[in-house]
């Protein structure tokens, strides 16, 4: 609400105020996504991954439309890269940038901003480097702390300005938001869909990405992007629990379909590294002495076909 009240107070009631935040999401969440890919990948990676996160279809969309959904992603990329960060480089502040990150996604979507704290936390136990590290699981700490302090801004204000309501905002953040719409008894029929309805409304938006986000998914981790005395965490395992996460939200009563939406910067970036893995084959043809301009030209008859 505040952002929303705040571009229209400074800007006016027109569609360009309104669809200036959804479009500065989508930027924000493209460099958030690139700028992690870069730590572990290497620049032209993250090129790739951020371009896929502008030019995928639902995340267009979504940029013109008022929702919180994909100022969800940006808060969430946000915290995790801060988060990766912090744990990489033992700063900690950065930690706590991350909670805070985290936690203004929870003002915008409540738990739906775990769907961002989860999969740090499994690239965490999955670094062998770093699993038993006890300051990288205080950094954690830290930042789920200020994620409390952040994301609880809003009962903190009730608490001060309208007592008499913090019974019924406590309810609507820890019941409604959970079990209401885990069941979705209190919700109209359109809100009802088959578990496969996430599944099925990606493929047919994103169809033309899954080969590469699938080759992303599946190739050789790639050395890290520079020489640290600490490698980098496996960040590949951190991009596939991320898009592997639109299972989690199919078992909820209540769909919609720009639920799903925050989770799509994952399969963007995996669709990213998948083209990376692409050029860096076909530069290694080249050297090899492989032309693909004849090859391409013998293969038109059977794509014509």
């Amino acid at each position: 609400p505040l952002l929303l009240a705040g571009r229209i107070g400074g800007f006016g009631p027109n569609e360009w105020a309104l669809r200036l935040i959804p479009a500065l999401a989508v930027l924000a969440a493209a460099w958030a996504a690139g700028a992690m890919v870069r730590r572990r990948f290497g620049l032209q990676a993250a090129l790739a991954s951020a371009a896929m996160v502008l030019l995928l279809p639902p995340l267009v969309y979504g940029s013109r439309v008022v929702m919180g959904e994909l100022v969800l992603a940006a808060f969430g990329l946000g915290g995790a890269f801060a988060a990766v960060k912090a744990i990489e480089e033992r700063r900690t502040w950065l930690a706590a940038a991350a909670g805070a990150l985290w936690g203004c996604g929870f003002l915008v979507k409540l738990w739906l901003v775990g769907l961002f704290i989860l999969p740090v936390l499994v690239t965490l136990i999955a670094d062998r480097n770093r699993r038993l590290e006890i300051a990288a699981w205080a950094r954690m700490v830290l930042a789920g702390v200020v994620f409390v302090a952040v994301g609880g801004l809003h009962l903190w204000l009730v608490m001060l300005l309208s007592p008499e309501t913090l019974r019924y905002w406590f309810e609507q953040y820890f019941i409604f938001s959970l079990f209401g719409r885990a069941g979705g008894a209190e919700f109209a029929d359109y809100w009802h869909q088959p578990w496969t309805y996430y599944l099925r409304t990606t493929l047919q938006t994103c169809f033309m990405v899954m080969p590469l986000a699938c080759l992303g998914a599946v190739t050789r981790p790639d050395p890290p992007a520079d020489q640290r005395e600490t490698p980098p965490m496996p960040q590949r395992t951190l991009w596939i629990v991320l898009a592997l996460e639109i299972l989690a939200i199919s078992m909820m009563g209540v769909k919609i379909r720009q639920y799903s939406f925050p989770l799509l910067p994952a399969l963007a970036v995996l669709a990213g590294l998948g083209l990376h893995a692409c050029l860096l084959g076909l530069r290694s043809r080249r050297a090899a002495g492989w032309a693909p301009g004849p090859s391409l030209l013998k293969g038109l008859p059977a794509v014509a076909w």
